[in-house]
C-alpha cells in the first residue's frame, strides 16, 4: 500500500467510526489486520465485534441496561485503537520517512523494557559525572568524556521514547519515577517530556497521555509543568474523537481540579493562537520592515558617512535628532516600535531572524530540537566559558526559545574572535542594562513565569515543523492552527465566560475572523452580549464578506445603542455593499446629520445617491462636500463624473482640468478622453486615451474593455458609437507611431 492508500483508509474508516456505523468499520480493521497478518490486532477487533452483537442482542430484546452508553464508548474507544494500530503497522511496512525508518532499525525485535534500560543507563552515566567532576575537577579530560557519554544516553533515549511503538508497563513505571522525583534535573525531564509528546504527535497512546497528566500535576519546575501541559493540549487536540476510557478520563477530571488548571488553560490557548500569527509577523519583517530599512540604508549612510557612526546600529542613529527625525519620517521608527510591541506581548518575532540559523549539523539530531538550553553541553560549553556574561544572559534571555539560543551561540561561533572577543566585552560593560534589556526569569510573577514558559516551549515546537530539514514528512500541529475549543474533553472547561472573552478578543485582535465569530457565538448562548460585542461579530462578518449576518449583528448592537456612530457607519456601508442603497441612503444620513463636519460620511452619502441613480441630489452632494472643506479634493473626482453623466459637460471639463493638473490616473485621463469626444473634440480624446494606456503600462486590453463598459454612458452624451472603434485605432496607430 502507498502513504496515499494507507490516509485514504484512515479517512474512510474514521468516517464509519464517526458515524456509527461500527459493523462497517469493524469488517474494514479486520480486513486490513488479516491483509498485514497483523493477529493481535484482528484478536481485539473480533473482541469488540462480540461486544457489540451482544449489546444489540440487548437492545433487540428491549432490555434495560444502565451501563450501555459506557460499554458502547469502550466499544468505539477499542475500535479507534485498533485502527490507529492497523495504520500505524501500515505505514512501518511501507512508509519511507525517517520516523518510519528508524522504527523499523530500532524496534525490529521485541524490547519490551528497553526504556528501562535506557534510563538506567542515563541514571549511571550521571551519577559517574558527578563523581569525576569532584576528583578530576571541571573541565578535565574526564568530565568531558563522562558529560559526552551522558549526553548521548539522553539523545538515545529521545529517540526511542519518539519512536516506541507503544509504552509498556516496564518503561512506564521507569518513566514515572525518573519523571516524578528529584534524582534527574529539569533539563532532563523537560527533555523526556518534549520525546513524549513528539511521540504522541506520530501515534495516539493512553500512557503517553497518562504520563503528560502526571508530570502536569506533580512537576515542581514551571518549564517541565508547561511543557507536559502543553504536549497534552496538543494531544487532545489531535485525537478529538478518541474516546479516553474510564481510567484516562478520571485522570483528566483529577488535572482539571488543580486550581491553576483554568489559569493555565487559557496561557497555553492564548500562545497556542499566537503560534498561528508567527507566519504574519515573518511575512511583516520580510517584505515590510527590511525593505524599508534597505531603501533607507543610502540615505542614512550619506548622514552618517562623516560621523564615524555604524548605520546599522539603531540606537547610535535615535541619538541624533536629525537621524532621528529621518527614521520616523520614513516611517521605520513606527514599524520597529510595532515590532517591540509585538515581542513584549510574547509574538514571535525571532523566527525570521533565527530561521536561517537552523543549518547547523546540530539541528540535524531531532533530540536537540527540543534540548533546553544548557552552557555546560558540550558542543557549547567551551564557546560559553570564553563568552562570560554572554552565556549568562542566553541563559536567562526571556524572549529565546531553546533553540535559537543554541542558534545563536553556534552562529557566534563562526565569528571570528577577535570581533567576538569585542563584542563580549561591550556587553560585559554594559551587562546590567542587557540584562533588562533581555529580560530574565527571576524576580517574575507565577503566571508570567507559566506565560513564558508556554511561549518558549511552543517556540520550539514549531520551529521544528516549520524548518526541520524533512519537516514535510510530518503533519504540522500548527498547520491549522491548534483550536482547543473544538476538543470535546474540553468541552466543559469553555464554558468559563471570562476566558471565552479573552479567547474571542485575541481572535479577533489577531484577524482571525472565523475563529472569533465562533467564539463569540458560544459566548452569546451562555451570556448576554453587551453592543460592543455585536459590533465586534458584525465586523468579522463583515471581514468574511458575510454582509447579511453582519447587518444582523450591526441592528442587534443598534439596539443596545442607537448612539453608536461606528455602528451607523458600518450599517450604511453593509448595506452599501449588498446594493440596498435606499437602506444604506437612510444610515448614511443619519451619520451626517450625526456628524455634520464629516466630510467621508458627506462624500459616501454623495456616491450612496449616484449608485441609486439620483444625480441631481449627488451633485449637490458632491457641492456641499467642496463647500466644507475648499482646500480638499476629495470630490472632485466624483463631481466630475456626475456632472458628465448628468449632461453638464463643460462643468465636468472644468473639474478634470484641474484633476489632471494633481496626479491624475490612468481612469482620470480616460474621463477626460470622454468629455473631450462629448465635447467634439476627438483628437484631444485620443491625445487623453493615449495617456491613459501609458499609465496602464501599456495594456491596450484594459483600455478597450474600459471604453466598452462605458459605451452607453458616452451614446447618452451624444457620442455616435460607431466612432468608438475608430477612436480606439487612431490611438493605437498613435502609439504605434
Amino acid at each position: 500500500m502507498t502513504s496515499t492508500e494507507i490516509k485514504n483508509y484512515r479517512k474512510r474508516v474514521e468516517a464509519l467510526i464517526d458515524t456509527r456505523q461500527l459493523r462497517e468499520a469493524i469488517k474494514e480493521i479486520k480486513a486490513m489486520a488479516k491483509r498485514l497478518m497483523a493477529w493481535e490486532i484482528t484478536d481485539r477487533v473480533e473482541q469488540a465485534e462480540q461486544g457489540y452483537a451482544y449489546m444489540l442482542r440487548y437492545v433487540a430484546q428491549g432490555a434495560e441496561d444502565p451501563e450501555r452508553d459506557n460499554v458502547y464508548n469502550e466499544i468505539v474507544g477499542m475500535l479507534y485503537s485498533a485502527l490507529n494500530t492497523t495504520v500505524y503497522v501500515a505505514e512501518v511496512r511501507e512508509n519511507a520517512s525517517q520516523y518510519y525508518s528508524m522504527v523499523r532499525f530500532h524496534w525490529r525485535t521485541p524490547a519490551p523494557d528497553r526504556i528501562a534500560k535506557l534510563i538506567g543507563q542515563y541514571r549511571e552515566a550521571a551519577s559517574q559525572l558527578s563523581i569525576f567532576s569532584l576528583v578530576a575537577g571541571q573541565g578535565s579530560e574526564q568530565e568531558k568524556e563522562d558529560r559526552q557519554k551522558m549526553e548521548k544516553t539522553e539523545s538515545e533515549l529521545f529517540m526511542a521514547l519518539w519512536t516506541i511503538p507503544s509504552i509498556r508497563q516496564a518503561d512506564y513505571d521507569a518513566l514515572s519515577e525518573a519523571l516524578s522525583g528529584d534524582e534527574f534535573s529539569a533539563h532532563f525531564k523537560a527533555h523526556i517530556v518534549s520525546a513524549i509528546t513528539l511521540g504522541l504527535m506520530q501515534k495516539f497512546e493512553a500512557n503517553r497521555l497518562k504520563l503528560l497528566m502526571n508530570v502536569y500535576m506533580e512537576a515542581k519546575n514551571v518549564d517541565v509543568a508547561m511543557a507536559a501541559l502543553t504536549g497534552l493540549l496538543i494531544g487532545l487536540w489531535l485525537y478529538p474523537n478518541m474516546p479516553l476510557g474510564k481510567k484516562l478520563s478520571d485522570q483528566l477530571a483529577a488535572v482539571k481540579d488543580m486550581p491553576q488548571w483554568k489559569s493555565d488553560l487559557r496561557i497555553a490557548f492564548i500562545e497556542l493562537i499566537r503560534a498561528r500569527d508567527t507566519e504574519r509577523i515573518n511575512r511583516k519583517i520580510q517584505e515590510e520592515i527590511v525593505p524599508d530599512m534597505m531603501k533607507l540604508r543610502p540615505e542614512i549612510l550619506d548622514k552618517v558617512n562623516d560621523a564615524g557612526v555604524d548605520p546599522t546600529d539603531l540606537a547610535s542613529l535615535q541619538e541624533n535628532p536629525e537621524w532621528q527625525d529621518l527614521l520616523e519620517k520614513s516611517g521605520v521608527a513606527d514599524r520597529l516600535k510595532e515590532l517591540t510591541e509585538m515581542q513584549l506581548e510574547g509574538g514571535d518575532v525571532m523566527m525570521s531572524t533565527f530561521s536561517h540559523l537552523k543549518r547547523f549539523p546540530f539541528f540535524n539530531d531531532i533530540s536537540n530540537w527540543f534540548l533546553p538550553f544548557d552552557p555546560q553541553y558540550s558542543l557549547v560549553a567551551e564557546m560559553a566559558s570564553n563568552l562570560g556574561v554572554m552565556s549568562d544572559l542566553l541563559e536567562n534571555a526571556r524572549y529565546l526559545c531553546d533553540s535559537d539560543k543554541y542558534s545563536f551561540m553556534f552562529a557566534l561561533g563562526m565569528v571570528p574572535k577577535e570581533q567576538r572577543d569585542n563584542m563580549t566585552s561591550q556587553i560585559q560593560a554594559q551587562s546590567e542594562s542587557f540584562y533588562q534589556a533581555m529580560g530574565q526569569r527571576s524576580g517574575l510573577t507565577d503566571p508570567d513565569a507559566r506565560r513564558i514558559a508556554v511561549n518558549s516551549y511552543i517556540q520550539n515546537i514549531y520551529r521544528f515543523f516549520k524548518l526541520y530539514r524533512r519537516k514535510d514528512e510530518f503533519i504540522d500541529p500548527f498547520d491549522k492552527g491548534v483550536n482547543l475549543i473544538a476538543v470535546p474533553v474540553l468541552n466543559a472547561d469553555f464554558d468559563d465566560v471570562e476566558l471565552l472573552k479573552v479567547v474571542a478578543e485575541f481572535y479577533f485582535k489577531l484577524g482571525y475572523w472565523r475563529d472569533a465569530i465562533d467564539v463569540f457565538s458560544r459566548l452569546e448562548q451562555i451570556f448576554p452580549p453587551d453592543e460592543q460585542q455585536y459590533q465586534k461579530m458584525g465586523f468579522a462578518f463583515e471581514k468574511l464578506a458575510n454582509f447579511s449576518d453582519a447587518i444582523r449583528c450591526y441592528h442587534r448592537a443598534e439596539l443596545l445603542d442607537s448612539r453608536s456612530k461606528w455602528a451607523v457607519r458600518r450599517l450604511a456601508a453593509c448595506y452599501r455593499a449588498t446594493g440596498q442603497y435606499d437602506k444604506a441612503l437612510q444610515y448614511y444620513q443619519q451619520l451626517v446629520q450625526l456628524e455634520p463636519n464629516d466630510l467621508t460620511a458627506s462624500l459616501l452619502l454623495g456616491y450612496v445617491l449616484l449608485e441609486k441613480g439620483d444625480l441631481d441630489d449627488a451633485v449637490k452632494q458632491f457641492y456641499m462636500v467642496e463647500f466644507l472643506d475648499e482646500s480638499s479634493t476629495k470630490s472632485w473626482r466624483p463631481l466630475a463624473w456626475t456632472l458628465f453623466l448628468t449632461g453638464d459637460i463643460q462643468a465636468s471639463k472644468r473639474y478634470y482640468d484641474k484633476i489632471i493638473t494633481d496626479k491624475p490616473t490612468s481612469n482620470d485621463y480616460l474621463n477626460m478622453g470622454h468629455v473631450a469626444l462629448a465635447s467634439g473634440d476627438p483628437r484631444s480624446a485620443i491625445n487623453y486615451y493615449e495617456l491613459s494606456i501609458q499609465l496602464r503600462d501599456g495594456d491596450r486590453d484594459a483600455f478597450l474593455q474600459e471604453l466598452r463598459a462605458d459605451r452607453p454612458v458616452l451614446e447618452k452624451a451624444g457620442v455616435n458609437p460607431s466612432l468608438l472603434p475608430l477612436i480606439a485605432d487612431a490611438v493605437f496607430y498613435k502609439l504605434d507611431s
